[in-house]
């Protein structure tokens, strides 16, 4: 599977909030639990910490597995 490697961790964020809004999920951002530039991502109850700035492909692979989603989820 091709995972895009031009998205940085707002668009994401937005992504993610979209999606959450359609799936009647809960969806957090948590500042303070990261670490430096880090943040902390909550989605329906899955946990995942998210640097910032542009995410490399296997970057951007590993939270969306953390979160139990598809690439084609965020479309």
């Amino acid at each position: 599977m091709y995972y895009k490697s031009d998205m940085n961790r707002a668009q994401l964020i937005r992504k993610l909030r979209r999606l959450a809004r359609t799936q009647g999920a809960t969806f957090q951002v948590q500042k303070r639990r990261g670490k430096g530039s880090h943040v902390t991502l909550i989605l329906g109850g899955r946990k995942v910490i998210c640097p910032d700035g542009e995410l490399k492909p296997g970057t951007l692979r590993s939270v969306l597995e953390r979160l139990a989603l598809a690439e084609d989820d965020l479309r």
